[in-house]
């Protein structure tokens, strides 16, 4: 019921979701919405429809990309971890809406 609550706050999802998607953010920050998302997908399946109808799935995608990308490019050490760490942080929000049977199951799905 928290969870829900949490949803509902207005401008917190969409909030979210561009945090993700543009990635001004530093990776601390990143991490931590990151987190929150995927606590409040794993929280209840419609929780994790409010996350879908906010598109922090596609903003989810955008940042899993950038992280294979920056691991692809081997950049700096601490950027190559950092980049690591969100996108497997990524793979996991996908992992529980996937899990709700909302979103496609193939890994194959996020890459274009």
């Amino acid at each position: 019921a928290r969870a829900l609550t949490i949803c509902r706050t207005p401008r917190l999802l969409p909030l979210v979701a561009s945090m993700l998607r543009c990635g001004d953010a530093d990776a601390a920050s990143l991490a931590l919405a990151l987190s929150l998302v995927q606590l409040l997908a794993s929280s209840g399946r419609e929780s994790a429809a409010f996350l879908l109808e906010a598109e922090v799935l596609s903003s989810c995608h955008a940042r899993f990309l950038s992280a294979t990308r920056a691991t692809a490019a081997h950049d700096a050490v601490s950027d190559l971890a950092d980049a690591r760490r969100l996108g497997a942080a990524a793979v996991a929000v996908w992992r529980c809406l996937v899990a709700y049977g909302l979103t496609a199951p193939s890994l194959g799905s996020w890459f274009p």
